[in-house]
C-alpha cells in the first residue's frame, strides 16, 4: 500500500475502514493527487453520516443527474456545506484549495454544533491568523472559517508555521481534517 510510511497513514486507515474514503485502485490511496471540489463535498457528506439517494435535480447547471457526484453535491448544498459560484456552477471537477476545503469543513461543523457554534468577528479571526506567516493570504472570505478551525484545533499549519490556504488540497489532507473534525465533535 502507499500510505505505509506516509505521515498522515492513521487517518487514512480510520477513514477507510469506516468507508468514508476508499482507495483509487489496488492497494494503493494515492494520498498526494489533489482532491476535487466534489469529492471533498462527498467525503465531508459521508462523514457524517448524509448519504441517501437523491430525487431532485441539482441546484447548479454543472452538476448532471446520474452522475456519481450528483447526490453528494446536492445533498451538501441542502445542508449548507457547500455552495457555488455566481454563476451557477458548482465547478465539481476543478481541484480545490485548502481555503475551500476549510470553508466547507467550518459550514459543517457549524450543522453538527447548531447553536454552540460561534462564528468568529474579522477582528477576532484576523488576531487568529497573524500567528501564521502566511496566514494574511487566506481570502478575507474564508479567514473567519480557518480560523475557527484553528480555535477547535482541527487545523494547525504546518511545522514552519504555515497554512498555505491557496495550494491545492490533497487526499491526504483532506482525510486528515475530516477525521480531525469528527474527533472534535466526537463521531469517532
Amino acid at each position: 500500500m502507499d500510505t505505509e510510511a506516509h505521515w498522515a497513514r492513521e487517518a487514512i486507515d480510520s477513514m477507510t475502514a469506516r468507508l468514508i474514503v476508499s482507495g483509487s485502485g489496488k492497494d494503493t490511496f494515492s494520498p498526494n493527487r489533489k482532491v476535487t471540489r466534489s469529492e471533498f463535498a462527498a467525503i465531508a457528506v459521508r462523514s457524517l453520516g448524509f448519504m441517501r439517494a437523491v430525487e431532485e435535480s441539482s441546484a447548479f447547471s454543472d452538476v448532471r443527474d446520474g452522475t456519481w457526484e450528483h447526490d453528494p453535491v446536492v445533498i451538501a448544498s441542502e445542508s449548507g456545506i457547500v455552495s457555488g459560484f455566481e454563476n451557477g456552477t458548482f465547478q465539481g471537477d476543478s481541484n480545490m484549495t485548502r481555503e475551500q476545503g476549510m470553508v466547507m469543513l467550518a459550514n459543517a461543523l457549524q450543522l453538527v454544533l447548531g447553536d454552540s457554534y460561534v462564528p468568529m468577528t474579522e477582528e477576532e479571526a484576523d488576531a487568529v491568523l497573524q500567528q501564521y506567516g502566511d496566514g494574511a493570504q487566506a481570502s478575507d472570505w474564508a479567514k473567519p472559517s480557518i480560523a475557527c478551525l484553528i480555535k477547535a484545533g482541527i487545523v494547525r499549519g504546518d511545522d514552519s508555521m504555515q497554512l498555505h490556504p491557496l495550494d491545492t488540497l490533497t487526499r491526504a489532507q483532506a482525510v486528515t481534517i475530516i477525521s480531525s473534525m469528527l474527533e472534535h465533535i466526537s463521531y469517532i
